[in-house]
């Protein structure tokens, strides 16, 4: 008999008395798997359709011709290139039924590195070709969470000064500063500033970023910010996606 022991644990045993631990254990740490997840999405799609099909409680499947729902949703499947895309196709065959408590969920989900965003706590205006700062957020300055790089005292940057640069790599409207600030929260970033769009008397400042987190924290509870009045300006909307739902668009 094949026991279950949680996580990798299996162990064969008898079925005459209770297993002691450990006893039986298979050893799976040179146990390698290879799995086209191509066709293995199309037999996950298949046991789908034939669970739906035999156990939904009623057999008119709401009405819906569900071997026509299934050559519908099938034809989509060489399109699938990940299980979030499969889930996502199984949802919306499944949806055709408007049946609550219907769900497909888990599998093996793909997933990525987790990058960090260093931010500044301020707007940003394209202007010139450049960055140009059109609002600098004040936080909190007593609390960590809710502290603005660019007010930090001695700075001495203000709106209307340029970003011409994060630690030496030139910034420019072609260029996103999320970009450039990618692995920069809670680290100490060298921006160039000055004046006015040119190199000319441009200075080096150090400033620690902050995460999307803490840059919410010492925005959003200050209210929504309003967008800067007058001027020719092009103002920039790049997104945030991970967090941009949950505040205001910001750069």
């Amino acid at each position: 008999m094949l026991v279950p022991g949680g996580g990798n644990n299996y162990q064969i045993v008898g079925t005459e008395r209770k297993p002691g631990p450990g006893e039986g254990k298979v050893d799976l740490s040179n146990v390698t798997v290879y799995v086209d997840p191509a066709a293995e999405w199309k037999q996950i799609f298949d046991e789908v359709y034939k669970i739906e099909k035999d156990f939904f409680y009623v057999k008119n499947m709401h009405g819906v011709d569900w071997d026509a729902n299934r050559r519908k949703y099938e034809a989509l499947l060489p399109h699938v290139s990940s299980r979030a895309d499969l889930t996502y196709l199984l949802n919306e065959m499944m949806s055709e039924m408007v049946v609550g408590h219907n769900y497909v969920g888990l599998g093996d989900m793909p997933s990525g590195p987790n990058v960090n965003v260093g931010m500044l706590g301020a707007d940003y205006e394209i202007s010139e070709g450049r960055y140009r700062i059109a609002k600098i957020y004040n936080g909190e300055s007593w609390n960590p969470e809710a502290k603005s790089p660019l007010s930090v005292p001695g700075l001495n940057v203000k709106e209307g000064d340029y970003i011409l640069a994060v630690n030496g790599v030139p910034l420019t409207a072609t260029t996103s500063i999320h970009e450039l600030m990618q692995n920069q929260a809670g680290r100490q970033v060298t921006l160039k500033v000055n004046g006015s769009a040119s190199e000319s008397g441009a200075r080096d400042i150090v400033v620690e970023a902050i995460s999307i987190s803490g840059e919410c924290i010492a925005v959003c509870g200050l209210g929504r910010r309003q967008p800067p009045q007058g001027g020719s300006a092009q103002r920039r909307q790049d997104r945030l996606p991970a967090y941009d739902q949950y505040r205001p668009r910001r750069l």
